[in-house]
């Protein structure tokens, strides 16, 4: 048992305390050995390009399909599916202001139409998206509302079908009667 000693500044009396050794610092973790990379082959197969990449390589395949039929074109209103699939519409509609038809409607239309495999003509469907190359297109939703707009056609969204109303004026517009039925 302890000696209890009279601590002389206080009337109480305390114990004498043992001197703590400090304690000692765990060792460090030993970090785990590297792991050695695997060789490079020679011949490596290549990387798949990137979706932007991928994306512009498809617009201009667009921009260079849409301006064998509007070479005055400044928009291009068939886009890569894959660049717009987000604001991609199946409901759309007329715009409540009337358009007139025009060259950049009329190839639109004409683009799909010839790209679903269908000659224009007047009650023709088929649908809006089509494949060129492997890719998928389709008609962007602003043009689409313009040919409807002005006559040229009728839309079924729930369908996704377009419906052929003036085949006369698509082709006078692109200058392209020849391409009538």
């Amino acid at each position: 048992m302890p000696k209890l000693t009279k601590n002389p500044a206080t009337t109480t009396t305390t114990a004498p305390v043992a001197p703590v050794a400090p304690r000692a610092k765990p060792a460090p973790r030993a970090k785990p050995a590297p792991i050695a990379a695997a060789p490079i082959a020679a011949a490596t197969a290549p990387a798949a390009p990137s979706l932007a990449d991928r994306i512009k390589a498809e617009r201009e395949n667009a921009t260079a399909l849409y301006r064998k039929a509007d070479q005055a074109a400044v928009s291009i209103p068939i886009k890569p599916y894959s660049a717009f699939k987000a604001s991609y519409r199946r409901d759309v509609a007329a715009h409540a202001i009337g358009r007139k038809p025009s060259a950049r409607q009329a190839a639109a239309l004409t683009i799909a139409c010839l790209a679903n495999g269908v000659k224009i003509a007047d009650g023709v469907k088929f649908p809006r998206q089509f494949v060129r190359d492997g890719v998928l297109y389709a008609i962007e939703n602003g043009a689409l509302s313009d040919a409807i707009a002005s006559g040229l056609c009728t839309y079924n969204g729930q369908a996704d079908i377009i419906t052929i109303l003036n085949s006369r004026e698509i082709a006078s517009q692109i200058g392209a009667i020849h391409l009538l039925t």
